[in-house]
């Protein structure tokens, strides 16, 4: 088995593959049995009860044994390819090493489902614990790279980059609650209303171009977000940014007005229109 370090995984497997070997023998005296059964009186059946029963749990045992081999060995061969992705391939395109890990993890997940019901198994459990854990690691990579990305870019977004590709799988795959609200507060640093609150030109350009900059909000979400994500994730976004745009307009209300300055005066119109 690949990678395998821990013996009494190995003791494991090596007592499955022995079963399997007396498993293959029964089965071909078992069909010597059957083939007479059709011929055989009901009452002479019942004896066969304490054969066929452990027969059927040992094929049980046998499938999960392949099932485990084959699913650890996939696994194994797409954690060394993403080290090769991250570590050695050059990047043509931008997100093409992130395309390229989402894929591979996504074939992990799909092995991992595979042993979902063998939970209560030791070493299936501590299997999987470790691969979750690599996993995890590999989510944690995907995730700086992209609020990286976003960071940099807003709000002046490259439309042709694959980044949705990486956007939706981390919010598949991520803690939604967190990964949300850490798109929403970098969404409040970039577009937010506080670091204007004493500029009060540039307060009332963001009141005038009220509506472009919510669709730019939209623009950037609908392109980074599924159709049925974006819904949820804009309302958010813009419940906080108009919430933090009102009170910075209140503030600003309040200072025009005690500062009581006539060149002001066409500001304080603006704001309370």
């Amino acid at each position: 088995m690949l990678h395998s370090e821990d013996e009494q995984e190995r003791e494991f497997l090596f007592e499955l593959e022995s079963i399997n070997k007396i498993g293959i023998e029964i089965e071909k005296d078992l069909k010597k049995i059957e083939s007479y059964i059709k011929e055989t009186p009901l009452s002479t059946l019942e004896a066969f009860k304490t054969y066929i029963e452990p027969k059927r749990n040992l094929d049980k045992i046998i499938y999960f044994y392949d099932l485990f081999l084959k699913s650890a060995e996939n696994i194994y061969k797409q954690q060394e390819k993403i080290e090769i992705i991250k570590n050695k391939e050059i990047v043509k395109e931008e997100f093409d090493k992130e395309i390229k890990i989402i894929k591979c993890l996504e074939k992990i997940k799909g092995e991992l489902f595979n042993f979902k019901k063998y939970q209560d198994i030791h070493a299936v459990k501590k299997f999987c614990d470790e691969v979750n854990k690599n996993v995890n690691v590999n989510l944690e990579m995907l995730e700086k790279s992209f609020f990286k990305y976003i960071g940099h870019q807003f709000p002046n977004m490259n439309y042709k980059t694959k980044i949705c590709n990486l956007s939706n799988f981390l919010y598949l795959n991520r803690e939604k609650s967190i990964f949300v609200k850490k798109y929403v507060d970098l969404f409040i640093i970039k577009y937010g209303s506080r670091k204007i609150e004493n500029k009060y030109i540039e307060l009332v350009n963001r009141v005038i171009c009220l509506h472009e900059w919510i669709e730019e909000v939209k623009k950037v979400n609908d392109f980074l977000f599924e159709e049925d994500i974006t819904g949820s994730i804009n309302k958010e976004i813009l419940e906080k940014l108009m919430l933090e745009l009102k009170v910075v307009i209140s503030h600003a209300l309040m200072d025009i007005d005690r500062k009581n300055k006539p060149e002001n005066l066409i500001y304080l119109i603006k704001l309370y229109s």
